[in-house]
């Protein structure tokens, strides 16, 4: 009975939450619009004025995986429904704000998850990047699913399936692929394993930043490589001591998977940030993983952690609700 009742308390928390971040009028508070959201409301007008007719993409896996598929499918699902698109959009929302919480509140107590939750970052990627915040909730569960006949399968379906709502969860898919592998593996040295890992990790990134940049410059999107970057330092400042507090600890020792895990997507949104891309994105997303490794951190370090933490959350609130910020 107990049991049932903890989990009630928790679901009721998280029932709180999503609804907190989906229905609190957050372009008001920051009194800027979210740009992304436009953009969705203007794709389910347009299905919904002129069909898919217009929209063709290759029906192939890289096809899908680039039109990014199964967000389209979603967006014309909610064109068929008798609602307005910012309510669907706002219930998207909902569901990942609650599956979210779930994931964070299984490693933290209900203070400490609402306070890792309720910074400008992540409610910006679930407010405001919709489609980003839907596809990460959905692979928190399913690292979240434990191992079995049917438990197995379902996990990696939920997986497979984020990629095609967004394609940047291709990185973060390889990230964990490769994070689970080196946990996994006993016969390599550890200092090899790291090794490995954050050489491809790095060159990876250097490639990919490289890629990115080229692609914007010939769009002529410079919003992405100038007026973000200066933002994307600002952000990422915090993020810069976690993946020291990570690297200098844990070098050359056994750790598990969350560590490689965040280790990764923060020198990948290092390596990005420092190109003029928006690199905090990727950090964004894996914020519930990167502090769920907060226990590995030295004991007597954990207090400051939290300190900072909560100086940094303040701050961000502040500058984030600034409108020429």
């Amino acid at each position: 009975m107990l049991r049932v009742l903890k989990y009630f308390n928790i679901y009721v928390q998280a029932a709180i939450f999503s609804f907190a971040v989906a229905f609190l009028d957050w372009e008001s508070i920051r009194q800027v619009p979210f740009r992304d959201i436009s953009n969705y409301i203007s794709r389910i007008d347009n299905i919904t004025n002129y069909g898919t007719s217009y929209i063709s993409w290759e029906n192939t896996i890289s096809g899908w995986l680039t039109f990014e598929i199964l967000w389209f499918k979603i967006l014309e699902y909610a064109s068929y429904l008798n609602m307005e698109p910012l309510t669907f959009l706002k219930y998207v929302t909902l569901v990942s704000a609650f599956l979210t919480y779930l994931y964070t509140r299984k490693n933290f107590g209900l203070l400490v998850s609402v306070a890792i939750l309720l910074n400008p970052i992540t409610i910006d990627l679930l407010s405001a990047q919709v489609r980003s915040g839907l596809a990460f909730s959905i692979f928190l569960t399913a690292i979240s699913v434990g191992d079995g006949k049917i438990k197995t399968p379902a996990k990696i379906l939920l997986l497979v399936l984020t990629p095609f709502i967004h394609s940047a969860m291709t990185i973060i898919l390889a990230i964990y692929a490769s994070s689970k592998f080196l946990e996994s593996t006993k016969r390599i040295p550890e200092k090899y394993k790291q090794i490995s890992f954050f050489s491809v990790i790095l060159l990876s990134s250097v490639v990919m930043a490289i890629y990115v940049s080229s692609a914007l410059e010939a769009i002529g999107d410079r919003r992405q490589l100038e007026g973000i970057a200066i933002k994307s330092q600002a952000y990422m400042v915090y993020w810069y001591l976690w993946a020291m507090a990570f690297a200098i600890p844990f070098l050359w020792k056994k750790t598990d998977w969350k560590v490689y895990f965040s280790t990764g997507t923060l020198l990948v949104g290092i390596v990005m940030n420092a190109s003029g891309i928006a690199g905090f994105r990727f950090v964004a997303l894996s914020i519930p993983v990167i502090l769920s490794t907060v226990p590995s951190i030295r004991k007597g370090f954990i207090p400051y952690v939290i300190v900072i933490s909560i100086i940094y959350d303040a701050t961000l609130f502040y500058f984030w609700i600034q409108p020429d910020f």
